[in-house]
């Protein structure tokens, strides 16, 4: 591969004020640079776009309305030019090397390999619920590098643009979670392959609180099923509040198992809340007689709609 690589470097942010800045500091503090860098409003109501657009080097795309995270990273893919598309969550800050690494294993690997992925460390673990965060919820796949894992977290990858482009983009019915499980799939049924290199790390800012924590442990949990397969009828919902209420049991016996007792209130709600939110979401879609809507998002979800996504240009507001 020729040492003339373009990477293009895009964070994808709703309501981020509170940590974009450190952000964009840290990809500004690469070894090796990114040749554009942007930033994707996903329809923000604080000030994510103006400390964004503070930044010279840094181009700013708005989304007038929040469209969710699938479609913050197929506007990134459609705006960058570069031969490759890296991306990195809002509250991360990338070590120094983490460009460099994910370039330099990326162009020592045949051009059938079409995605990295790196180590996220969570930063901070003396609250409980980020403890809990750690342990139970971590994104990466260990220590040791490894060809083809299932998927690789979004928060830390590098992928070939063209690739992304060949197979449709993110499936932009994933606004929250599991876009990154769904791409690589799209990938692998194209005879592509991805890999995860832990030596690329970047660093999660990341705070929670217990209740902020158990949405997104089911948050985590529930994505991409919730798409593939949405509760639209009982049989689904039983199902998965049986699947949901073994996960809690089984959650708070490895937490007796490793004596981590100040996370057993945590792992109660998990138990004793969680499993209803799956018939919340079945009664949701039928108060709005959505069945129908909801069982063919997840046909074309199922069928990885391997249609090219269009690379032309944004009809969105942009600050440079």
């Amino acid at each position: 591969m020729s040492d003339r690589s373009t990477v293009s470097l895009y964070i994808p942010c709703y309501n981020g004020e509170q940590y974009i800045a450190a952000c964009i500091e840290g990809v500004l503090g690469q070894f090796r640079k990114p040749d554009e860098i942007f930033v994707i409003d996903d329809g923000s109501t604080d000030r994510t776009a103006e400390i964004a657009s503070s930044f010279p080097q840094v181009t700013v795309i708005r989304h007038e309305v929040n469209s969710g995270l699938s479609a913050a990273r197929n506007t990134a893919i459609r705006a960058a030019t570069g031969d490759f598309v890296a991306a990195l969550d809002a509250d991360c800050h990338a070590d120094k090397l983490w460009l460099y690494t994910l370039l330099q294993v990326m162009k020592s690997l045949p051009e059938s390999v079409v995605g990295i992925g790196g180590k996220l460390v969570e930063e901070f673990n003396e609250s409980p619920a980020d403890e809990f965060r750690a342990i139970f919820m971590s994104q990466h796949k260990g220590d040791e590098p490894l060809s083809n894992p299932g998927y690789v977290a979004g928060a830390n990858t590098m992928f070939r643009r063209s690739a992304l482009l060949e197979v449709g983009g993110y499936h932009e019915a994933f606004r929250t979670n599991g876009e990154d499980v769904l791409i690589c799939r799209k990938l692998k049924a194209r005879g592509y392959s991805i890999v995860y290199d832990p030596r690329a790390v970047v660093n999660h800012q990341r705070r929670d609180t217990p209740a902020s924590v158990v949405r997104m442990n089911w948050a985590h949990w529930r994505y991409p099923m919730a798409i593939l397969t949405p509760m639209t009828n009982l049989g689904r919902v039983w199902l998965r509040m049986q699947m949901r209420t073994t996960y809690g049991i089984q959650l708070l016996r490895v937490i007796v198992k490793m004596r981590k007792y100040r996370l057993l209130g945590i792992g109660l709600r998990c138990l004793l809340v969680t499993p209803f939110w799956e018939l919340r979401d079945w009664w949701r879609i039928k108060r709005d007689k959505a069945e129908e809507r909801y069982e063919q998002i997840a046909k074309d979800a199922r069928t990885l709609s391997l249609q090219p996504l269009e690379s032309s240009a944004v009809p969105l507001e942009t600050h440079n």
